[in-house]
């Protein structure tokens, strides 16, 4: 066989590499609006939460409206109260003032006609203003027998029988109520303090030996206890400390006139 030289045979060419494949051709799209606008919508849940959201801040936002339009309600009706406190203070203390005003215009009245003397009329009896009810107030005029300084006038004496029939009467009761015209009149002589208490034991002047009469001074002791103490402050002591009082039965019960 004949030897192959391989040493001298030509080398076989080298491979040639295929040309890069060319990319996909991608295809120019246009933009579509309405798909757009559909991507840039909220999805549902979105969109019920933003609800959600927007609506618990107008809540709060009413809420706090609300607060402050009370509280402004509130100061207003604080500020009217005050207000209407003050003027209910103002009117209180001016009323007291009118009141302290009369009182000391009263009482000075009052001590004007106290210092009115008149030395005639010491030891004079009252004088009933009312000629059809003369009062059964007998005592002396203040200073008479006591030696004080101080004289009622006569219209005084007038007022301070008046006072002392009146609240000595309230109390009178005779029991039975009956005896017409014979029921006889009373006569006591009575004894205050300067507190207006009875002072002792009525003392009876003109005792009488009857049962008619007897009943008559029980209940006349009883009436005077009864009405103690008598309220005469703005008399002097003195004018009301001792007197005589005449229980004029048959007159009190309507069954004589008086005279």
């Amino acid at each position: 066989p004949t030897k192959i030289d391989n040493a001298n045979k030509p080398k076989p060419p080298d491979p040639v590499a295929p040309p890069p494949a060319e990319p996909p051709k991608v295809e120019d799209k246009k933009p579509d609006p309405i798909a757009e606008k559909l991507a840039e919508q909220p999805k549902p849940d979105e969109l019920a939460l933003a609800q959600a959201k927007k609506l618990e801040e107008e809540k709060k936002l009413e809420e706090q409206k609300k607060a402050e339009e009370e509280k402004k309600k509130a100061e207003e009706k604080k500020k009217a109260e005050e207000k209407k406190k003050e003027e209910a203070k103002k009117e209180a203390a001016r009323k007291l003032a009118e009141k302290k005003k009369k009182e000391k215009e009263e009482e000075a009245k009052r001590l004007a006609a106290l210092l009115d003397k008149d030395p005639t009329k010491k030891g004079a009896e009252v004088q009933s203003t009312d000629p059809s009810k003369p009062t059964d107030y007998k005592g002396p005029t203040a200073g008479a027998s006591k030696g004080d300084d101080t004289v009622l006038s006569a219209r005084e004496q007038d007022l301070l029988g008046s006072q002392i029939r009146k609240q000595i009467e309230r109390c009178a009761n005779l029991p039975g109520g009956g005896g017409g015209m014979e029921i006889p009149d009373v006569e006591l002589q009575l004894t205050y303090k300067e507190d207006g208490s009875l002072q002792g034991e009525p003392q009876v002047l003109n005792a009488q030996n009857s049962t008619a009469y007897a009943i008559a001074r029980d209940a006349a002791i009883i009436a005077v206890k009864n009405c103690s103490p008598l309220d005469l402050k703005q008399f002097p002591h003195g004018a009301w400390r001792s007197f005589k009082f005449v229980f004029p039965w048959a007159e009190m019960l309507g069954v004589r006139r008086p005279g």
